[in-house]
């Protein structure tokens, strides 16, 4: 989803005030910035709320995150990189499917990745739509395994 896009559902939905879009629009072109990430930042719109309304223009289900069902052998199927790198986060290993979440689900690379990693496994492929805030406290997920190679290495 585009900058212009997600502005333009914004205003369509009236979540922000004309001031602020006219302001995350100048914020996004002089940073650099994706709208999304300024909005998550200035916590502008619930991230809740944003990625449903994502997923209903995306037509795209939206599921929230249970921080506690991520097992290791599902977090084992997509790497840190990948997760970091594409906004995906494995949800689950269900009935030879692989269900994983994504904050950009139209996202060319992104998709691309994830099949690949699908094919790989000799998966299926479920895709929700995710926030942005459940990503990142998917990512914590992945930080213990940092922190057991780095003590490893240390005690070697």
């Amino acid at each position: 989803m585009t900058n212009d896009q997600l502005i333009a559902l914004l205003q369509s939905q009236n979540l922000l005030a004309p001031e602020a879009i006219t302001k995350l629009k100048r914020e996004a072109s002089l940073s650099g910035r994706t709208v999304e990430d300024i909005i998550h930042d200035g916590r502008l719109v619930d991230d809740d709320q944003l990625a449903q309304l994502k997923a209903s223009y995306l037509k795209i289900p939206y599921q929230k995150i249970n921080i506690e069902t991520l097992t290791p052998e599902v977090i084992a199927l997509v790497p840190e990189e990948v997760v970091r790198s594409y906004g995906i986060v494995p949800l689950e290993k269900r009935d030879g499917t692989i269900i994983a979440g994504m904050t950009n689900p139209d996202e060319t690379k992104a998709q691309e990745a994830l099949k690949f990693i699908a094919r790989r496994e000799r998966l299926n492929l479920g895709v929700y739509v995710i926030s942005y805030g459940d990503w990142q406290q998917a990512l914590r997920k992945y930080s213990p395994y940092k922190s057991s190679v780095a003590a490893a290495v240390k005690s070697l």
